[in-house]
């Protein structure tokens, strides 16, 4: 197994970063755009930023059984 560098370890924090503003981004446009409830738009930036059907199954779920 090939040894980290302080150049991969630089890519992975980029990389972090990188994500890191994106989900701040979502967040911030669901925010500025909205006049929804904040409980609501909370359930919208978790739709926005989630990937895997699962989790976007489980927090409609969590959403709607606290209704």
């Amino acid at each position: 197994m090939p040894q980290l560098t302080e150049e991969h370890f630089h890519l992975i924090d980029s990389n972090k970063h990188k994500e890191h503003e994106r989900l701040k981004k979502i967040e911030q446009e669901v925010r500025d755009n909205s006049v929804l409830n904040p409980e609501t738009q909370d359930c919208l930036i978790a739709l926005k930023k989630y990937k895997s059907t699962p989790d976007i199954k489980s927090m409609i779920s969590k959403f709607f059984s606290n209704k």
